[in-house]
């Protein structure tokens, strides 16, 4: 039997003194866009209609020239890879994107995006898992409250939210604090 875990792991950067680490929380926030894309990519068959991070819909289809599924956003680019926002809504299945997305930025309500790093799958007896990881660095002046993050893909064209979870506690981060965010996926046999 397979099995599949997601876990997130929290860690406050401040200058001048040691990371802050948060317990790692299980998810089991998976939107139905990821499992609707992964059929496309395993079935290759087009007949999954995702609706995007702006509420459209589009079908995705077979295509073995362009990633199915792309999270490895570089510096800047906030419609993909690991995102961060402010809203505590609950949970859905059937959500498209985050309640208020953080935009990149240096000034104001926003955070700088640094690049995704996507480790190698890395397998260890029956279990292989591969970790998605992304900084953010609060430059306003103002402190500025993370209540949920998720992770979009860029796929054929198209931004999809693909994960979802709201923090049990939400974190605030003040000038020049650095939140980085790592998702790590296991399965195991």
């Amino acid at each position: 039997m397979l099995a599949t875990r997601a876990s997130l792991h929290l860690a406050i950067h401040s200058p001048n003194r040691p990371p802050t680490t948060h317990p790692p929380l299980d998810t089991h926030s998976w939107v139905r866009n990821f499992l609707a894309i992964l059929y496309v990519h395993l079935a290759q068959q087009s007949s999954s209609v995702p609706k995007d991070i702006y509420g459209n819909t589009h079908t995705v289809v077979p295509n073995s020239w362009d990633p199915e599924m792309n999270v490895n956003a570089p510096a800047f680019q906030d419609k993909f890879g690991i995102v961060v926002g402010r809203s505590d809504a609950l949970f859905g299945s059937d959500q498209w994107k985050l309640g208020i997305q953080i935009i990149h930025g240096t000034t104001g309500p926003t955070l700088a995006h640094a690049p995704m790093m996507v480790a190698p799958v890395k397998v260890i007896l029956s279990e292989t898992s591969i970790t998605l990881t992304r900084a953010f660095t609060s430059m306003g002046l103002d402190p500025i409250t993370v209540k949920e993050i998720g992770i979009y893909t860029l796929a054929q064209g198209f931004y999809y939210m693909i994960l979802r979870d709201v923090l049990p506690v939400p974190i605030t981060l003040e000038h020049n604090q650095v939140l980085a965010v790592t998702y790590c996926i296991t399965t195991w046999v």
